[in-house]
This record gives C-alpha cells, structure tokens and sequence, in this order.
C-alpha cells in the first residue's frame, strides 16, 4: 500500500497551520496598538484559544501517560484562561470595561483554577483506549471547573447580546452581531467536541476537532475586520484568509492525491513501497510549485470580495487639486469636490456647511441622499462654539461623546471641521456609506486631507472678488508705503554714518590723551618719580588696568567704525608673536593679582617671525586672556598656550571660569551680544571684543578656537595657517 499521511495526520497538519496563522493574526492586531484593552485582551484571546487546540491535538499514544495527562491539563487551563479573557473582552467592547478590583479579582480566580487544575484537582491521570485515544480520569471537581469556564463564557455572551439588543445602532449595531454570532456559534462547537461528545464516548478523540470552534471564533472576527473594519486590521486579516485556504487546499490536494494513488494504482503491488516514496517525493514537489498559483487565487478572491469598493488615495488628491486649480468659482469648486467624494468613497450623502464673516452658518451645498434639512443641520451646528479638534468618525466614539450626540443628530458618521490658519470655516459632513462598511483609517486620512486642501480653496474662492475689487487701491497704499520706507531707509543710513563717523572721531580723539596717562602711571609703578607705598602702588595698578582697558575699549570701537564704513584694512609687518605675548602677559598680570587669578604662560624658547596685523592681533590675545581672567573665579588659573605646528600656528586660553551657557552660544560671537551669566559678572562689558576677534581672525585667513562648560570653565583661541604668514 502506498504510505500516504492518514486522516490524523492531515487533521493535525491542518491545526498547527491554522493555529500558527492564528497567533500570527494576534501578533498583527497587538502590533496594530499595543496601548489599547481591547486589542489586548482579544491577541491574548486568540493565542490562548490556539494552545487549547494544539493541547488537545498533540494528544495520543506516542505520548506517555504522564506528558498526556499535562497536555489535557494544559488544555483545560487554555478555556480557562480564554473564558477570563473573553469576559475582559466583552466589557471593553461594549465600551464599559470592568473596574480595576473586579478585574482583579476575575484574574485571580482564573489563576487559582489554572493551579488547581494542574494540583490534580480536576483531574489524576490518564489511560490509553483500545483505539489509542486518551481517556482521562476525571475528579469531582471536574465539573465545578467546566460549570465556571461556562458561566463565564455565557455571560460575555449576555454582555455583547445586551448591548447589541438594546443600544448598538447602525454600524456598532452589525458590528456587534457578527461578533456575537460567532462567538456563539464556536462556543457551541467547543462545547460539543470538548464537552458533549467526549463524556458520551468516553474519549478524547472528538476534542480533536476543536480547531473547529477556533477557526469558527477566528473567521468571525476576520469577517469583521474585513467587512465592517472591527479594529482597524482588515489587511492583514484578509491576508490571512487568503493563507488559510490556501493552505487547507495544498492539504487537501496531497491527501487526495495520495489516497487515489494508493487506492487505485498501486493496490496489489509488490513494489508498492518503494514507488510511494518515489511518488512522495514528487507529489510533494509538484504541490510546492502550484502553491503560489494557489494562493495568487485566494489573494484575487479576497481582494474581490473585501475590497472591490477600494481607491487609491493619490489618485483622489490628484483629481481634487486639478479641479481646486482649474475651478476658481466657488459653485464650481464645491459641486466638483463633493462630486469627487460621492464617486470615490460612495457615502449615501456629502454636505458642506460654511461659516461667514459674521460668524451666521450658510448651507452651501449638498450630494445624494440623506441627511436632515438644511435649516435644522444649521440649528444644530451654529449652536457649536468651536470647530472639532480633529476629523471625527462616529464609529471610533464613545457612547456618551457629545459630538457622537451631535453627529446622531445630524445623520453623519463623519464630520471634519474646514480650518485655515486664519479661519475656522466650516464643516463638510458624510453620511453612513452605500456598502454598509464603516469607514476605514484609510478613507479618515483621506477625508482630513481633503477638508485641509478644501477649506483653504473655499477661502481662496472667497477672497478671489475681494481681491480684485481692492487690487487698485491696495497698488496705491503698497507705492505709498514703499516711498516712506525709501525715505526712511535714506534717514537710517545718513543716521548710522553719522554715528560712525562720530565714533570714530571720538575714538581718535581719547586714544591720544588715554596712552598718555597709561604712560605716566606705568612711570609712576617703576619708580620714575620715586618709591611708592604698596597702598599707592595699589590704587596705580587699578587706574593701569583701567586705563588699558579703555585704550583697547577704544581700538574695538575704531574697528567697528572701520568695519561698518568699509575702511578695515591689515596693515602687515614681521613680528614675533610670543614676544607680543609676553609683552601682554607681563601687563595683564597686574590685573590678574589684582583678581587673586594665577595666570599661567610658557613662553616657547623659538617661535618664527610672522607677517601680521600686530596692534590687531594683540588685541585679540589681549581680549581673550583678559576675558579669562575677569570671568575667573578667586584662586581660579587662565593658562595661555602658543604653538607652532609644520602647517598652523595656536593661541589658546584655557581659564577655570563661568563658561557659556549652550543655549547661547551660537550667538556669542555676534556684535553687542553678553551671555546672561556674563553680564553679571562683569556688568561694564560691551559685548563687541569676540566681535572683532573674530573678525580680525578670520581676516588673517585663520579661524575661531572655542570650546565652553558651564560652570566649568573655556578655551578661547585661534589658529592660523602658517604658510600664509611667513
């Protein structure tokens, strides 16, 4: 005989499938929104049912009695736990979910039994049939378990059927029947090959077909999702159709195939043996090439039946924006779009209310049939203060939602508020659709973005006359207004060189007088005119640093003058650097005394002459160090580092002070511009020093070095290409 697979083994083969498709179905509608109960309760739902039924399938004699025996207990705490879920899932569904205790105290009860279940309360052990079926040995508490896992089954059952009688309408209303009708349907097959039938036959065989009542639970819940979008996951659900029967036909072929074959050719053979595994092989191989063929045919079929009133959304907003371009008059605009709307989404009707200036609704157009009278859509919607937040669609709403009132009202299932930055202007409203299908995540996408593009043509069509009746004038005020900003314009600019050239010559004027009392005072601290007392030599030293700072105060100023009137130029020669540093260094250390600030510099032993700007780039090394040592804190350090590389000269100085707040360092470079921290620690800044160090940096062909913590301290710097400068 021809060694084909047995009724068994193809039931089996045909509930692992359908129960892996199951649990991945689960893992989609988890996936689709892990944050909701609902979709929570009902993955957990499907993946408990899928253990039940591989429990109960994986039972038999290659088994021994002690792994059946945790199988079939497996397999009753699978319902118990589904009949948990299934209570939760029926709360949440109907929109009244259970409170935080009871929900509690469900779930502790359900794991109790699970325990008790596997405390061989409910049953202690198994044996063998002559028929090799596994028959277990129930205890008294058998029946309590079975009369609880019932109980809680029948009241989710009454739950959804009390909801579905008495409150659900339209859509809620069908949505809530298909539901309940299969849930009912699979409870009774559950029952019967898990309850009935076992305990009369005193076997376990029937409860094999239990794949029956999930696959009946399963397509329930597919038939919703994919007619009337129970959950937002109809694509994937249709998918998983089209992969069910696809693979039930692939095992129904080969078992036919194989049964025809052993029945008919080979019957009566010697080498029937040895051409079954031959013909095996081949069946196998021949059905895993027809298998796409297969499901290519199921794809069609289910794409017919679920989505043979689909669009594609691009084509929709393609076809509205040429009609938004080509149709300027608003009657045109609103006749053609609702037009567009009807043809594609098919809703039983479209109306569009519009909001004037005086804040009054007008009813501006409608399509097809339904709805309530224009004046009582009006009456209700002016009583609206404000436009919905969002698109609004009545079957994503709970039951007390004022605007789900409102919508019922009105005969709407879905309302989009037309905004504008500037105006709210109305509403546009679609009734329930033709095909009976709730409307999709897809079709409110769509919707919201045709409102936008749609409120704001209707605005547009609105100003179009407004505009080309005030058009003259408005040419007349903007030449006007353009021949007073002209004149002012001229006014800021002899303003501003006023202002330059005074600075400028203000600058000039205190440079001359400042060096010379820097001059005499630096006499005055070597002794010139005799010794000084330290509390002389004291008050000399302030009015030093202060009188140095004025003369490069003042040098700032005449670059910015030179800068905004076009006349800042470099004037080069050789020079050291590091012995303009140290210059410097031995000036600023009085400051920095002063200060109680260690001021740190190794002067390099050989340094190349360079082709510089030198009063400007000294005042740039002045400007850090010296902004190193005023932002320092008492016994803080400032470390002045020069360098020289084969490519760059670096100047760097590195001080433990305040730092630069992040936020405001990328204006800290900018003209006027003090760091919050800065200005209260030193409130005479000017803010134009980085200014022009980085002015004058960059004007040497160099490049800014910075880097800051707050609280920490920075490091200001430049470097320079040498090559440039040799």
């Amino acid at each position: 005989m021809l060694d084909t697979i047995s009724m068994s083994d193809t039931l089996f083969i045909i509930v692992v499938g359908t129960n892996i498709l199951v649990v991945l179905l689960a893992v989609v509608i988890l996936l689709r929104n892990t944050r909701l109960k609902l979709i929570q309760y009902l993955s957990a739902f499907l993946i408990a049912l899928s253990l039940w039924t591989l429990s109960a399938n994986l039972l038999g004699e290659s088994l021994t009695l002690d792994e059946n025996l945790v199988l079939t207990k497996a397999a009753f705490a699978a319902m118990v736990a589904a009949s948990v879920l299934l209570v939760w899932f029926s709360r949440e569904l109907i929109e009244r979910p259970l409170r935080t205790t009871s929900k509690t105290i469900s779930g502790l009860i359900g794991g109790v039994m699970i325990w008790f279940i596997f405390q061989n309360f409910v049953m202690d052990g198994v044996h063998m049939s002559a028929t090799g079926f596994v028959i277990p040995h129930r205890t008294s508490g058998y029946l309590i378990f079975l009369m609880i896992i019932l109980s809680m089954f029948l009241y989710a059952l009454g739950v959804i059927f009390t909801y579905w009688r008495h409150h659900a309408v339209g859509l809620q209303k069908r949505q809530t029947g298909v539901i309940l009708f299969g849930l009912l349907l699979g409870t009774v097959a559950g029952v019967t090959t898990n309850v009935v039938l076992p305990n009369l036959l005193g076997s376990t065989a029937p409860s094999r077909f239990s794949i029956i009542a999930t696959i009946i639970w399963a397509a329930t819940l597919i038939y919703a999702v994919g007619k009337h979008k129970f959950l937002d996951i109809r694509q994937a659900a249709v998918r998983s159709i089209a992969y069910i029967a696809s693979l039930m036909t692939l095992v129904g072929l080969y078992y036919i195939c194989a049964y025809l074959v052993s029945a008919t050719l080979l019957k009566g053979t010697q080498e029937a043996q040895g051409i079954a595994n031959s013909y095996n092989m081949w069946l196998a191989l021949s059905l895993t090439l027809v298998f796409q063929p297969i499901k290519h045919f199921f794809d069609k079929l289910t794409d017919a039946i679920f989505f043979r009133n689909d669009y594609n959304s691009q084509e929709v907003l393609d076809k509205l924006g040429k009609i938004i371009v080509q149709k300027a008059p608003l009657a045109s605009l609103t006749r053609e779009s609702l037009a567009l709307i009807m043809t594609y989404m098919k809703p039983a009707f479209t109306q569009l209310i519009i909001r004037d200036e005086s804040d009054d609704m007008n009813y501006l157009r409608s399509s097809g049939q339904g709805g309530v009278p224009k004046d009582e859509l009006i009456r209700v919607l002016s009583a609206q203060h404000q436009l919905p937040a969002q698109i609004i669609a009545i079957s994503q709403m709970k039951q007390d939602d004022s605007w789900r009132q409102l919508m019922q009202a009105i005969h709407a299932e879905v309302l989009v508020g037309l905004t504008t930055a500037n105006n709210a202007r109305g509403y546009l409203i679609l009734g329930e659709k033709r095909s009976g299908v709730v409307y999709r995540q897809k079709d409110i996408d769509l919707v919201s973005v045709i409102a936008d593009e749609l409120a704001v043509a209707i605005e547009n069509s609105l100003r179009y006359e407004e505009i080309q009746s005030f058009n003259t004038t408005l040419q007349e005020k903007v030449e006007g207004a353009t021949s007073e900003l002209k004149a002012s314009n001229r006014k800021l600019h002899e303003l501003d060189k006023t202002k330059d050239e005074f600075i400028s010559m203000a600058s000039h004027q205190l440079r001359t007088p400042l060096t010379t009392v820097k001059g005499y005072i630096s006499m005055l601290l070597e002794g010139d005119a005799g010794e000084v007392t330290p509390q002389q030599r004291k008050l000399l030293e302030e009015a030093f640093n202060s009188s140095q700072r004025m003369v490069y105060l003042i040098g700032d100023f005449l670059n910015v003058s030179r800068i905004q009137t076009g006349k800042f130029e470099l004037e080069k020669s050789p020079c050291n650097l590091a012995d303009i540093l140290n210059e410097e260094i031995e000036q600023l250390q009085i400051a920095a005394k002063a200060r109680q600030v260690s001021l740190q510099y190794d002067k390099p032993s050989q340094f190349p002459e360079l082709v510089l700007d030198e009063n400007k780039i000294r005042q740039v090394m002045m400007n850090f160090i010296d902004n190193a040592i005023y932002y320092s804190r008492a016994g803080g350090k400032a470390h002045v580092i020069l360098s020289c590389s084969k490519n760059a000269i670096e100047f760097k100085v590195i001080d433990q002070g305040i730092g630069v707040p992040t936020a405001q360092r990328p204006h800290l470079f900018t003209k006027f511009f003090r760091a919050d921290n800065a200005k209260k620690q030193r409130p005479d800044g000017t803010g134009i020093g980085l200014f022009m160090a980085k002015k004058a940096v960059i004007a040497h062909g160099g490049s800014i070095i910075f880097e800051s913590k707050e609280g920490k301290g920075s490091t200001f710097g430049f470097r320079l290409p040498r090559a440039r400068n040799i």
